[in-house]
């Protein structure tokens, strides 16, 4: 499928994207750079366009782009990956089937956001078995991270092994935790993540504290958690990437 979306990702705030394809439109073109000192970025959005009506690569441009990296998909994963790379002065072509959000009451919703599914993606899809199913996917400008909660747990160790479940058989990973442990740490400093290590008695090794302190809970939260620790449960303060401004009353998970 041909994407709808294109976003690019340069060190150079004047360097400007020319699609190397033809008969894209262009939901807009984003340069990301890296504030000093911070891990945030600026953004500048010039505006959708159709970028090449016909299908003439020689004139399109097609044969004079070229890129150092392409990356596809805007979702966290491929949101990270560009974000690391914008200051390296590499030439980064981001890929994005879906065009922007629609900024509208609706997205405050949760009605309308997961059981109408207003913004999920209108496909049909079929489970080995041949049942048919909705995809809980979102195909935006930052993938399916529009619509999450901002929980950002890592994998547990055992995650990685081989494990029998009632409907098969989950598949040993060829790496092992350890291996990823540094990467899911550099994730945690790159979105902030507030938590409190040492609560869940689940939690994998790590070699550094969340980068910002776990969300104080509102008083009835508070109050569910110490009923909770009084019963012989963990509840404790899950990671997410979250900022003060975005947060209400945060559950704690109880095991």
């Amino acid at each position: 499928m041909i994407p709808d979306a294109v976003i690019k990702y340069a060190s150079d705030p004047k360097l400007r994207a020319v699609l190397p394809t033809t008969g894209w439109r262009a939901a807009g073109f984003i340069t990301l750079q890296a504030r000093e000192g911070s891990p945030l970025i600026t953004m500048e959005h010039e505006g959708a366009s159709d970028c090449f009506p016909n299908d003439d690569p020689k004139e399109s441009g097609m044969n004079g782009d070229r890129y150092d990296v392409i990356i596809i998909g805007s979702g966290p994963g491929g949101g990270s990956i560009g974000w690391s790379l914008a200051r390296t002065g590499k030439k980064i072509l981001m890929v994005e089937r879906g065009d922007y959000l629609p900024r509208e009451r609706q997205n405050w919703d949760t009605d309308e956001v997961f059981r109408k599914a207003r913004y999920q993606a209108d496909e049909t899809w079929s489970s080995s078995s041949g049942n048919t199913f909705r995809p809980g996917l979102h195909y935006f400008v930052g993938g399916n991270s529009k619509v999450y909660g901002g929980a950002l747990f890592r994998l547990r160790e055992s995650d990685f092994f081989g494990v029998h479940h009632s409907d098969g058989i989950s598949s040993e990973w060829p790496i092992k935790y350890d291996v990823l442990e540094p990467y899911y740490q550099a994730a945690e400093d790159l979105f902030e993540v507030h938590g409190a290590r040492g609560e869940d008695p689940t939690e994998p090794p790590w070699t550094k504290p969340y980068p910002k302190p776990a969300i104080s809970h509102e008083p009835r939260i508070q109050k569910l958690s110490d009923d909770l620790i009084r019963a012989g449960y963990h509840p404790f303060h899950h990671g997410g990437g979250w900022t003060r401004r975005h947060s209400a009353a945060f559950a704690a998970f109880a095991l």
